[in-house]
């Protein structure tokens, strides 16, 4: 992590002694740990300790609760510093749904009236990946609920109040920013909002249209091509972790990318489960019946503000949100390794071709699209269990 990120983890408020350890102990972590390393422990141990991974063991499952119950406390700093003066008993019963602590570490809630409770922990990157039918992920009634909210949200703009209207929007999306991946989230929303405005107005021969209409179907299907092979990667991690060879330096290090990686693909799924939702809730509101032509349009000119007003925040990312923008721009240990295999494919493809001009025509074998290579070559690396 830069140093950027360490002065600001060095900002973080200063803490009395606590009067016990529990939650620190239960996420295996001291006392002065920061935000990021909170969330990393956080992530490992909910992750080792998941019902999923454990089915059928009670043990497992009221393990899970007590991570769920120590991140819940130490991830908010009032809720923190309360446990460092009081202990456990000075604050009170936790009653929380572990399973949706993991959808705080995006947006703290706050965004819960835009975006709706997402199901991220129901929606692994398998089970998207066998539904043709993505709106089959949606969950109709809570897009109900959300259109209603988004109603609300554009009312003074469709009553004809644009710079009231503006100031509002401005201003709820200035506090949103200060939530957990606060500004990723308002610019991802804000992209659906723009391009599902711009579908609906089409323009000119429909050109505009048709545009925002494959630029939206080449973000989903490139959010779970990565969603894909960081997973491959994840469980190669996880196999490696579980050598009992390894020293301990080695079993930091692997914990460290395991935390990183798992935590960007949970990232990654939320973001291709915003972007199903929300554009669910884009397509009730634009598409109403109970209303004429123009209003329609009304309503998509006004959503098309806002997505502009949510591009528009600025604000410097920290923590996990600069590592997984650097991701973003990034290839895993995966990807760097099929490059060179590729390569090594093209020669030996090249000296088939100059060999024998039938063989050619009757390959079956590996596309000679880069991203098809890089994924199926993934699966072989998976397969083969090399290390990293």
């Amino acid at each position: 992590m830069s140093n950027n990120n360490n002065e600001n983890e060095n900002k973080e408020k200063k803490l009395p002694k606590p009067k016990d350890t529990i939650f620190y102990d239960v996420l295996g972590i001291s006392p002065d740990a920061t935000k990021s390393q909170i969330k990393k422990a956080y992530f490992l141990k909910a992750r080792k300790y998941h019902p999923d991974k454990n089915p059928d063991n009670p043990d497992a499952e009221e393990k899970f609760k007590e991570i769920g119950q120590a991140y819940e406390v130490l991830s908010d700093e009032e809720m923190r510093e309360r446990y460092h003066r009081f202990g456990k008993e000075g604050i009170g019963e936790v009653n929380i749904d572990p399973r949706q602590v993991f959808l705080y570490l995006f947006g703290g809630g706050k965004f819960d009236n835009i975006i709706g409770v997402l199901n991220m922990l129901n929606m692994d990157e398998e089970a998207m990946s066998q539904s043709d039918d993505k709106q089959s992920l949606v969950d109709e009634e809570q897009v109900k609920q959300l259109k209603e909210a988004l109603e609300e949200r554009l009312s003074l703009w469709m009553q004809g109040r644009a710079e009231k209207f503006k100031t509002k929007v401005r201003e709820e999306a200035e506090e949103l920013q200060k939530e957990s991946f606060g500004i990723e989230l308002l610019h991802h929303i804000g992209n659906i909002y723009e391009n599902e405005a711009n579908q609906h107005n089409k323009g000119f021969l429909r050109i505009p249209g048709l545009v925002a209409e494959v630029k939206e179907k080449g973000s989903l299907a490139n959010e779970m091509i990565q969603i894909l092979k960081r997973s491959v990667y994840l469980q190669i991690l996880e196999e490696d972790l579980s050598n009992p060879e390894i020293s301990n330096e080695e079993k930091e290090k692997l914990e460290d990318e395991l935390s990183r990686e798992g935590m960007y693909i949970l990232w990654r799924i939320a973001r291709l489960n915003i972007q199903i939702q929300v554009r669910a809730v884009c397509e009730a509101y634009l598409r109403d019946e109970e209303i004429d032509k123009y209003s329609k349009k009304r309503r998509a000119e006004g959503l098309k503000m806002v997505g502009k007003i949510y591009k528009s925040i600025k604000g410097e990312a920290t923590g996990f949100e600069k590592v997984f923008a650097e991701m973003d721009q990034s290839k895993t240990p995966t990807d760097e390794e099929n490059s060179e295999e590729n390569k090594e494919e093209d020669k030996e493809d090249k000296k088939d071709d100059n060999n024998n001009n039938n063989n050619n025509n009757n390959t079956n074998g590996p596309s000679s699209s880069s991203s098809s290579n890089s994924y199926s070559g993934a699966i072989v690396l998976a397969q083969n269990r090399k290390k990293f």
